[in-house]
């Protein structure tokens, strides 16, 4: 098969996946800018080259596959981002300096190979070629196999869904797909083991492409699931505004009893202190939003009315958008009337009596803001970060 009609496979594959998840994505009200980007630059680069082909067929491939390997490198980077976002607040210093250096040295080399002049020395392009091929490919294993990979098992290994296990098998295959690419250019660079060089470098260009085309089927069919990561989660705190020590909302979970005995009356204290001392001393206009060491992090996010905080073992970009969602929502749905004030041990509280993913508990349920949370949209939308993800929310004993 050519180039010509590989490309046109992979953009027709590509480009109708991103045209449903991006209509999915607006409908549901999904801000995931990294996974989109990673997907339609991998489409734009198959497009460019079947629209060079077809309008400007002048043009080599010496010059259309180098470009068409520069948005595939674009589109990689833009996948770390996405994985590195679903993990923590911050940079993961290291990975993300080794992925940005060979981003930086793919697109300088191909570069080169575009505009070195054709009566130079082949060995230089063969070089450049060579260098640009590697730091793709290395860029592709850092990303599927030291981020990736690990991330969904670990997901898998705390949830059991069957998405986490596909999306580690896809990342698995993605990560594979890089390694034999690495060999096959390695092979091919310092002319060895010419028999295995062909089908090494086919597998190589295969099995990426199927583990891409998964992903995005996975996230297709289970959205919300960008919202499920590997962490415990103590609480969820909505307070208010005009009276921080007032909870209009609280979910407990049993997994950590010892932390749910003194988080009601120390968690409202606990932010109205710091930030007193943010408004006070350093004469701070906003209020302080993360909390975190090595062991906890705590997430708050400012309404007009309400403040919504999250506590748990890790925190993570995407969960600052989950509970920006969820204050969203219960702003709108409490706009016209307050929520009541949940009391001590009642059934406004989610504990290990309360079945989150029962139907009649649901219809059942006598408290507004019980009812509130399992009908939402943060739910039906973003409802992994606080239930899917965490098996013991599920009734579990521990």
């Amino acid at each position: 098969m050519d180039d010509f009609t590989t490309n046109i496979i992979l953009g027709s594959i590509l480009g109708t996946l991103i045209v449903i998840f991006t209509v999915k994505a607006l409908i549901t009200r999904h801000n995931i800018p990294y996974f989109i980007f990673s997907f339609v630059f991998m489409a734009s680069g198959a497009g460019f080259f079947i629209y060079m082909r077809l309008f400007f067929s002048h043009v080599p491939d010496t010059v259309l596959i180098p470009i068409e390997l520069m948005f595939f490198g674009i589109s990689m980077f833009f996948n770390y981002l996405f994985l590195e976002s679903l993990q923590t607040f911050t940079r993961l210093r290291i990975p993300f300096t080794f992925t940005f250096i060979f981003l930086i040295i793919q697109q300088f080399c191909l570069n080169m190979v575009i505009f070195i002049p054709r009566s130079s020395s082949t060995i230089s392009v063969t070089f450049f070629w060579f260098v640009a091929d590697v730091s793709y490919n290395v860029l592709g294993i850092i990303t599927n196999l030291l981020v990736g990979m690990p991330f969904y098992i670990r997901n898998f290994q705390r949830s059991r869904k069957i998405s986490a296990l596909i999306l580690a098998i896809a990342f698995s295959f993605s990560a594979l797909g890089f390694i034999s690419l690495f060999l096959a250019d390695t092979f091919w660079f310092f002319s060895i083991f010419p028999v295995f060089q062909a089908f090494i470098f086919n597998m190589g260009n295969l099995l990426p492409i199927i583990g891409f085309i998964t992903i995005i089927i996975v996230y297709i069919l289970d959205i919300h699931y960008f919202y499920q990561i590997p962490s415990d989660l103590f609480v969820l705190m909505v307070t208010d505004n005009e009276n921080e020590d007032r909870i209009v909302f609280q979910s407990k979970y049993e997994n950590s009893p010892e932390i749910q005995s003194k988080v009601d009356k120390s968690l409202p204290n606990l932010l109205e202190s710091i930030n007193r001392v943010f408004r006070d001393t350093y004469l701070a206009k906003t209020s302080v939003r993360i909390f975190m060491n090595e062991e906890v992090s705590m997430i708050r996010e400012m309404g007009k009315r309400y403040s919504a905080v999250i506590v748990s073992t890790s925190g993570s970009r995407i969960m600052i958008s989950a509970l920006r969602r969820f204050l969203k929502e219960f702003e709108v749905h409490f706009k016209a009337t307050k929520p009541p004030v949940p009391e001590m041990n009642s059934t406004s509280k989610l504990n290990s009596d309360t079945k989150l993913n029962s139907d009649s508990e649901i219809r059942n349920s006598s408290s507004d803001n019980i009812e509130f949370y399992h009908s939402s949209t943060f739910l039906d939308q973003a409802v992994a970060i606080v239930i899917a993800n965490f098996p013991f929310l599920m009734n579990k004993k521990h």
